[in-house]
């Protein structure tokens, strides 16, 4: 199930989205219909591919470096999660505003949010 389905069945963007750990917290509609609140290390779900943010499996985007692309200061703008990103390249160093639709990211497996074959963990 894509993320604008999620948010159509009650899936919230929680404080904690900005933490440095690369945290998402949500609230998701179980099959059965209750509400199940639920954290998402989006470690686990994102990684990088050259300068390109990807869905990838233990990617650790948000795993501080000095040599490789890593980002943090998250936000939501609609189903898009807005990172601000350390880039390191041939091109140079740079910090850039990247936008990542969670669509591609994550969904709902009854209740709970699933990338990469990692299911999120009661909050």
């Amino acid at each position: 199930m894509k993320l604008s389905a999620l948010i159509s069945l009650g899936l919230v963007a929680l404080p904690e989205l900005a933490s440095a750990a690369g945290g998402f917290g949500a609230t998701c509609k179980s099959k059965d219909g209750t509400w199940m609140r639920t954290r998402q290390d989006m470690n686990l779900c994102m990684g990088r591919d050259g300068e390109r943010i990807v869905r990838k499996d233990k990617g650790n985007l948000f795993v501080p470096s000095n040599t490789e692309t890593s980002c943090a200061g998250v936000s939501m703008r609609g189903t898009a999660l807005r990172l601000t990103c350390r880039i390191f390249s041939e091109k140079g160093n740079r910090e850039e505003h990247r936008l990542v639709d969670l669509d591609y990211i994550v969904g709902n497996q009854d209740g709970y949010m699933w990338c990469s074959g990692h299911r999120s963990a009661p909050h």
